[in-house]
C-alpha cells in the first residue's frame, strides 16, 4: 500500500446535543487530515475508524439513581427500530444491565431481564422486534464472536444490545449507538449516548 494512501482522507466528528429535552448546543464540526499511513498507525483508535465516520453526541445525561437510569433508558428505547445496534461501555457495576432493563420495559414489558454472563446471549420476543442481549465479557476476538453466532443476529430484523463492547469494538457494525456509563458516586452515573455511522 502506498504511503500516500491515506492522503486527504478525512474523519468528521459531528457533535450536537438534542435529545429528550436535554440542553441544545451549537453543532460543531472537526476535520482531521492524515497524510501518511504512519500517522494513523500511531493511534489504535484511528485505525478502528473507516475512512469517514460521523459521530453525533445525542446527549450527556446525569442519573442520580438506578431508577432514573431505567426511566431514561425506557424513553431512549422508544426511538429504537428493527436493525438498531446499541453498544454499551462501562466498568463492572456501572449500570449497563440496568439500562437494558429500562429499555426492555418499553420493548418487551413482560420480560425478566438479567445479565447473560454465562449464557452470553439472552433473547426476548418484543412487540417491535426480537431483542438480543449479549454479554461480551469473555469475548475478545472475531473468532470468539463467530463461535457464539453473533453474525447470525445481524440480519436487520433484530435489536441488538452488547455489554462489554470495548472487548471487540473494532468488530462492531455501523451504524450504531454507543452508550458509555461512568460511575460518579455510589448512586450517580454519567450516561453518554452517541450515534455513529
Amino acid at each position: 500500500m502506498s504511503k500516500n494512501y491515506f492522503k486527504n482522507r478525512v474523519i468528521f466528528f459531528k457533535l450536537c446535543f438534542n435529545f429528550e429535552n436535554q440542553a441544545v448546543a451549537p453543532r460543531l464540526a472537526l476535520a482531521a487530515c492524515f497524510n501518511s499511513k504512519t500517522s494513523l498507525q500511531k493511534s489504535k483508535f484511528m485505525l478502528q475508524l473507516p475512512k469517514v465516520v460521523s459521530i453525533m453526541i445525542i446527549c450527556n445525561f446525569r442519573s442520580s439513581s438506578e431508577a432514573e437510569t431505567e426511566a431514561f433508558a425506557e424513553s431512549f428505547a422508544k426511538k429504537l427500530k428493527k436493525g438498531a445496534f446499541v453498544a454499551f461501555f462501562g466498568d463492572l457495576g456501572a449500570g449497563k444491565t440496568a439500562f437494558v432493563r429500562g429499555a426492555m420495559a418499553n420493548l418487551c414489558p413482560d420480560a425478566f431481564v438479567s445479565s447473560p454472563t454465562y449464557a452470553v446471549m439472552n433473547e426476548y420476543r418484543g412487540e417491535v422486534a426480537t431483542v438480543c442481549h449479549f454479554d461480551l465479557y469473555r469475548i475478545h476476538s472475531e473468532d470468539d464472536l463467530i463461535s457464539i453466532g453473533f453474525d447470525d443476529t445481524l440480519d436487520g430484523e433484530k435489536i441488538i444490545f452488547t455489554e462489554w463492547s470495548e472487548n471487540v469494538k473494532e468488530f462492531l457494525p455501523f451504524p450504531r449507538y454507543d452508550i458509555t456509563i461512568t460511575k460518579i458516586s455510589d448512586e450517580e452515573r454519567n450516561i453518554l449516548v452517541e450515534y455513529k455511522e
